[in-house]
């Protein structure tokens, strides 16, 4: 009864070490990639920008930005993000998500050497490898992270904080998982883990479908292989070229399964979004089917084995133990199959690209009116977050352009079809507005640099700015419905006065959106300029319209109608200030920038002649 009680402890022991173990090496992951994506967000959004069509530099950004952030997964999800968010092309998407794939054999090195250091075979040997443990460092690492958060305000240092505490407990899950599968379990071949093993890897499907399914589940083929290469470590594969046949199956089901992450990514997305995770997922499921045969044959234990042997001397060489060898074999093999595939692939990415375009054609529906498109999986990389909220702003700010110049155009010319575009374009900026402001929200809650903190409620502010001008539009609209129902037409000049303050609000419009596009601070001073000599046309037109309405020139209600009109453009001009002003205002709004400079030369003709005395008084304007 006790040995049986006994048996049942060392049971729950080693399942609590195993899980408990990858628990905390999947924390310290994501702690270590956030702690390196808040460290280097700019540098890997330029890294990623300057993935163009050269799929070389794809291929390299893509290894850079995973060696980076230790996660290939997460380097796709972020392309999956960045592809819905309209930021990158497919063509471009497949060379980072290859060069992504080779990035994450850096993580099972790490694994292997960390394994490899621990492994000891003799007393002697052992007090010297206790000395190289990395893991003996992880205490430290996680100490030193907790006071780094604890007792510094800065971000940059509650960032090292971050990564040193990811680190740290990265390294504690490894010599976990490690300790929780003792030798004694694969050296008899009685051992029920040891049959367990041998069964799993004796049928090579049934190893590529386990391998598959365990990445599927924990979502990180680095987790999963950090397994296989602890199990390697203690010999439960056996030693050398038996390990890594055992192995190689498991190597490539790891890597199809891996694929599900971004899959999960890309269910809510866009069409070029699922696009891109499939791509992911052709990629290395055709890569394994590929390589099948020449598992089948020896011929990629032969390659993997080859060159393992030309890196031999900087493990040690000949002095290696069988299972130090066959931990890094495993590693090897790893990165060989995602070099190989990659090198494979290289050539093809147009023609990759081309195929998923044609297996996932854009339907008619999505063509008609893009969404509001915010990804939520780049709310981690706050750099990449705030360039997309800044590419829907800029869509936003086109939808209320076009939505007032359909209003106006109704306005001139009496088509009250083009009116029932307003409302919909409205409720679109409506869309824009809640969504934006929604994301911005979600985006307060992490971890944010100083600069990125201060923007969100400037941000915010310009959204309700352009929703606003929607509003407008549809006051403008309803006034022309107005017009026409009542059959009163606006007189000549009062149409070229409305048609003078469109041009100058229409010119302000291309301002804010050149410099919302192309970040431009020039653009927005040039809109601010504008904005003065609005304010000068409403206060001369109105004036206009009192001494025409005196002369019997105008209708009452059409001069009501009129003033109406140019008061919404007016408006609309303001919340366009408000937005330059906060492009250029060092995203303060403690400092709001002078505007309505000297306007008194008139520089466009503008103002009749004999009206400019009136535009420059100072006395009480009549009204309507």
């Amino acid at each position: 009864m006790t040995q049986i009680l006994a048996a049942g402890d060392s049971t729950m022991s080693l399942i609590f070490n195993c899980v408990g173990g990858l628990a905390l090496f999947m924390y310290g992951m994501e702690l270590l990639g956030q702690g390196l994506k808040m460290a280097s967000g700019d540098k890997m959004r330029t890294m990623l920008q300057r993935a163009t069509g050269n799929r070389f530099a794809g291929v390299a950004t893509g290894f850079g930005v995973t060696a980076i952030i230790q996660s290939s997964s997460a380097t796709t999800v972020i392309v999956v993000g960045l592809i819905n968010a309209g930021l990158m092309k497919l063509r471009q998407a497949i060379g980072v998500i290859l060069g992504a794939n080779v990035g994450t054999t850096a993580t099972i090195w790490i694994v292997a050497l960390v394994a490899a250091a621990s492994d000891s075979d003799t007393a002697s040997a052992q007090d010297a490898a206790k000395s190289l443990k990395i893991s003996t460092y992880a205490l430290p690492m996680v100490t030193a992270g907790f006071m780094f958060q604890m007792f510094f305000s800065h971000q940059k240092y509650k960032t090292t904080g971050t990564i040193l505490l990811g680190l740290g407990l990265l390294f504690i899950g490894l010599s976990f998982m490690k300790d929780a599968v003792p030798r004694e379990l694969f050296e008899s071949e009685d051992a029920p883990l040891k049959i367990f093993l041998d069964n799993l890897t004796s049928s090579p499907l049934l190893a590529l479908g386990a391998g598959a399914l365990v990445t599927m589940i924990v979502q990180s083929s680095s987790a999963s292989m950090s397994i296989v290469v602890m199990i390697a470590s203690q010999g439960g594969f056996g030693s050398g070229a038996e390990a890594l046949n055992s192995v190689l199956p498991i190597i490539l089901g790891a890597n199809i399964g891996t694929t599900i992450t971004a899959q999960l990514a890309a269910l809510n997305a866009s069409r070029a979004a699922k696009r891109a995770a499939m791509s992911h997922t052709l990629f290395k499921v055709v890569g394994a089917l590929a390589m099948l045969p020449f598992f089948y044959s020896g011929h990629f234990a032969k390659i993997s084995s080859t060159i393992w042997e030309s890196m031999r001397g900087l493990f040690g060489g000949n002095t290696l133990s069988a299972k130090k060898e066959a931990t890094y074999l495993i590693a090897t093999a790893h990165s060989a199959f995602n070099i190989l595939a990659t090198l494979v692939f290289l050539p093809f990415v147009s023609q990759l690209a081309w195929l998923i375009e044609r297996l996932m054609p854009v339907t008619k529906r999505e063509t008609e009116l893009r969404p509001v498109t915010l990804e939520e999986h780049l709310l981690d990389t706050p750099g990449f977050a705030l360039q997309q909220v800044r590419s829907e702003f800029s869509r936003m700010t086109h939808m209320a352009r076009s939505a007032m110049t359909d209003a106006l155009d109704g306005l001139s010319n009496g088509n009250t079809k083009v009116l029932k575009t307003v409302q919909a374009k409205e409720e679109a900026t409506d869309e824009f507005q809640s969504g934006i402001t929604s994301y911005l929200v979600k985006l307060s809650q992490r971890i944010l640099p100083e600069d990125i903190s201060e923007e969100l409620p400037v941000l915010m502010h310009s959204v309700n700015d352009i929703e606003r001008i929607g509003d407008h539009a549809v006051n403008i609209a309803e006034i022309a419905q107005r017009k026409s129902e009542k059959k009163h037409p606006f007189g000549h000049d009062a149409e070229i006065e409305i048609g003078k303050m469109r041009d100058r609000v229409e010119r302000m419009f291309e301002h804010i959106i050149s410099a919302l596009e192309d970040g431009d601070p020039t653009e927005a001073t040039l809109a601010l300029q504008n904005e003065g000599e609005i304010n000068l046309m409403l206060k001369t037109f109105r004036r206009n319209h009192v001494k025409r309405l005196h002369a019997g020139d105008c209708h009452a209600l059409s001069g009501l109608l009129f003033v109406d009109t140019i008061q919404n453009l007016e408006k609309i001009g303001d919340h366009l200030t408000n937005v330059a002003q906060a492009f250029l205002g060092a995203l303060h709004w403690d400092t709001p920038l002078e505007v309505g400079a000297d306007n008194d030369d008139d520089p466009d003709g503008f103002l009749p002649e004999e009206d400019e005395d009136l535009a420059t008084s100072d006395e009480s304007q009549p009204q309507a």
